[in-house]
């Protein structure tokens, strides 16, 4: 290792040992102010509508203990951001907070996501793993079979939107035991239209043996008629059981 590489070595440790000093001080800091003044304020204007078992919104303040508690779910704190922001709330009928403490929660919370954003920059979160929604499975067996006309989805539930709106998010495409089955049945019903022949496999819109076989006989009939005749009876008998 040469003197310059062990430097910046010694550099890059001293930095990041910097780094976290600070993050973990600010997120202090931020937990100080919220314990102090800050939850304070909350709790006077906002608990009224937003705590205990009146919950309007979806959102339960009281349950944010901690600022710890806040860094690990702050997509509530956004929609807080933007009603102080625009003063939707706390409503005209409530009690009103001075333009100095609603400043102050508006600074405090604007402050402590933006501390978020940049210790995330970066990170999707968590990727997970989803299953094709039912436009997709049904286009994937299309490509697979050629048979455009196959509908395996159609006992399936519809599929439902994520907060996005969008069919395709992972974390609303759920997967439960009753859709299993159903996945499995739909696969049986694929299969059906399956025909081996000597030199492979091929995909037929008829599922029954007896369709499969007459298609097959009509495209010998077809290929005798352009090409010469068959022997007499051959064709014209027909296939039995």
């Amino acid at each position: 290792m040469t003197r310059c590489t062990f430097v910046l070595i010694v550099l890059l440790q001293g930095v990041a040992a910097m780094t976290g000093a600070s993050q973990e001080k600010s997120t202090a800091s931020f937990q100080e102010d919220y314990a102090g003044q800050v939850r304070g304020l909350f709790r006077k204007f906002c608990y009224e509508c937003h705590s205990g078992s009146v919950v309007e919104a979806d959102l339960d303040l009281e349950q944010f203990n901690s600022v710890a508690e806040i860094q690990r779910n702050t997509k509530p704190w956004i929609r807080v951001l933007r009603m102080l922001d625009t003063r939707q709330m706390p409503p005209m009928e409530s009690l009103q907070p001075s333009d100095d403490d609603r400043m102050l929660l508006r600074s405090w919370t604007r402050s402590l996501l933006e501390n978020e954003a940049r210790a995330h920059a970066g990170d999707p979160g968590p990727v997970v793993l989803r299953r094709l929604n039912n436009s997709e499975y049904n286009y994937t067996i299309g490509d697979l079979t050629g048979i455009e006309s196959l509908d395996p989805t159609k006992e399936f539930p519809v599929d439902g939107a994520a907060g996005e709106g969008f069919i395709n998010t992972g974390d609303a495409l759920s997967m439960s035991p009753n859709l299993i089955g159903k996945y499995l049945g739909a696969g049986k019903a694929v299969a059906q239209h399956a025909v081996f022949t000597p030199t492979g496999m091929r995909w037929s819109r008829s599922n029954t043996r007896r369709n499969v076989v007459d298609a097959m006989m009509q495209q010998i009939r077809d290929f005798s008629t352009n090409y010469g005749s068959a022997p007499a009876g051959i064709l014209s008998a027909g296939v039995t059981k």
